[in-house]
């Protein structure tokens, strides 16, 4: 049996979770629906970051190949490259969601019970200064990810699923990869026409 392909939509997420690890992130990195509600209590950070399929809806859409027709070398599970034909290309539509814990200078006590009330008022905007701080450093991963087409759209501010304290910040993308035919070959298809295209 022919070795199974990887996934655009996994490799995309292990490349921005390997991305981040080796920055020195601690974020626990999710894939799926049922993440966003899930308590996270794997990152020692108790930060996030949450890629859930679909942005509502919507699964997008399935068109002509990006890049034009061809063969493209796929690298499989067991490491070993192979040329598989590209049949369309599918627009999948996302959202990404970061949640970052306040510095830790904000669980502090206080002395005094006006430094208390001053950081009750203040943790909320440190919270979302560490959230955006985090949501640049997933962009800067998802750039470096590689090998797919993003698209990056809207941001916004939502209500933090399973935490106390303050929001998280959604993104909607569109990842576009090629769906590839089943059938695999060894090498480069000796046809004519075939339009092969390298990576």
């Amino acid at each position: 049996m022919a070795s199974q392909q990887f996934s655009a939509i996994n490799t995309f997420v292990q490349r921005v979770r390997a991305y981040l690890t080796a920055h020195g992130v601690t974020a626990a990195v999710g894939f799926g629906w049922a993440e966003k509600e899930r308590q996270n209590n794997r990152g020692p950070s108790g930060d996030r970051v949450v890629f859930e399929p679909a942005d509502g809806n919507s699964g997008g859409r399935i068109g002509p190949i990006r890049g034009g027709p061809g063969w493209f070398l796929q690298t499989m599970e067991d490491g070993s490259e192979k040329w598989v034909r590209a049949l369309y290309s599918w627009e999948r539509t996302f959202a990404v969601y970061v949640w970052a814990a306040p510095p830790p200078e904000a669980s502090a006590t206080p002395a005094t019970q006006a430094e208390a009330l001053a950081l009750v008022q203040d943790v909320p905007a440190l919270q979302e200064d560490a959230t955006a701080a985090l949501m640049e450093k997933v962009i800067r991963a998802m750039r470096a990810a590689g090998s797919v087409w993003i698209q990056v759209g809207r941001v916004d501010w939502v209500k933090a699923e399973n935490k106390q304290i303050g929001r998280e910040q959604k993104i909607q993308l569109t990842l576009t990869g090629n769906i590839l035919d089943e059938a695999l070959t060894p090498a480069i298809p000796d046809t004519e026409n075939s339009g092969v295209n390298r990576p």
